[in-house]
């Protein structure tokens, strides 16, 4: 077959694969000096806590959750992620 169309595809995707690769490369070395920092009983938690990004990226970018109960459910979600987030930081040490 001809193999035309799967080259353009993969120049078209290796710049934003490299630059989503590189973020997920430096964000993790992040969240590993924070645990190294805080202690991992502490800081793997709150490092995982940037499912609350990728909620609001899924929401409001891609349009992935449809319809006001879905979207109150996840809210409800992030809103406990916060609190626990918060309640780490305040009172985790």
């Amino acid at each position: 077959g001809n193999l035309a169309g799967l080259r353009g595809a993969a120049r078209a995707a290796a710049l934003p694969g490299a630059i989503s690769g590189t973020l997920w490369a430096v964000g993790n070395a992040c969240s590993v000096h924070a645990s190294e920092y805080l202690g991992v009983a502490l800081g793997f938690p709150l490092t995982q806590s940037c499912i609350v990004v990728n909620a609001f990226w899924g929401i409001f970018l891609f349009g992935e959750i449809p319809g006001t109960p879905r979207k109150l459910t996840c809210g409800a979600g992030i809103a406990t992620i916060i609190v626990g987030a918060s309640l780490l930081a305040l009172y985790g040490k």
